[in-house]
């Protein structure tokens, strides 16, 4: 049997907009503006900052969160709590 074509292949579902919010209005709940986190960069390296805003779904339709010392937000499924 032929190996299925790249463009056949099923994505993963993307998340809906209630449950994004959710996870925003969960972010916020528990974390104050000036939170620390570690946050995974494009290049893999690790950078330790804090929060400057609170979550929130981006236009794209992503999570998101403003930081300290970084240009526009950054994802939060690549911000980790610092314990």
């Amino acid at each position: 049997m032929a190996p299925v074509p790249e463009t056949t292949k099923k994505r993963p579902r993307r998340k809906s907009q209630s449950v994004l919010e959710r996870q925003c209005a969960l972010w916020n709940q528990e974390h104050a503006v000036g939170t620390a986190v570690d946050v995974r960069r494009a290049d893999e390296s690790i950078t330790r900052t804090v929060t400057r805003s609170e979550a929130f779904v981006c236009e794209s339709g992503f999570p998101v969160i403003y930081l300290v010392g970084i240009a526009g937000y950054y994802s939060l499924d690549f911000c980790k709590l610092v314990q």
